[in-house]
């Protein structure tokens, strides 16, 4: 006889900490500055990334950080079901995916989820 097992979701959600790395090997110009230069977007899977590294009170002359609330933080975008395949950045961040289905995710740089 087959043992029935109801697979139940888990009771505890994971939180995306920190991306490592970005996707270079079949995308071309995918690192980009924000419209202000205080961050860099780039993606990794289907993940959009924002790294801040200015914050207020950066000097960009000695690389001190004098109490920038921002600077080395990272923040995501993961509204993609697939991995990313372009990225366009103004005062909007734009990101989409063709392998299944073609998707296109718009976001202001300020309402990507922060972490």
């Amino acid at each position: 006889e087959k043992e029935v097992v109801i697979a139940r979701p888990p009771s505890s959600r994971l939180r995306l900490d920190w991306v490592h790395g970005c996707r270079l090997g079949d995308c071309r110009n995918n690192v980009l500055y924000t419209a202000d230069a205080d961050a860099i977007v780039y993606h990794a899977a289907g993940v959009a990334v924002v790294l801040h590294f200015r914050g207020d009170g950066y000097d960009a002359d000695d690389g001190a950080e004098d109490g920038g609330d921002r600077a080395g933080r990272q923040q995501f975008c993961l509204e993609h079901a697939d991995d990313i395949l372009s990225m366009a950045t103004a005062n909007v961040v734009a990101s989409g995916t063709a392998l299944n289905a073609p998707a296109l995710s718009v976001a202001e740089e300020e309402e990507v989820e922060g972490q």
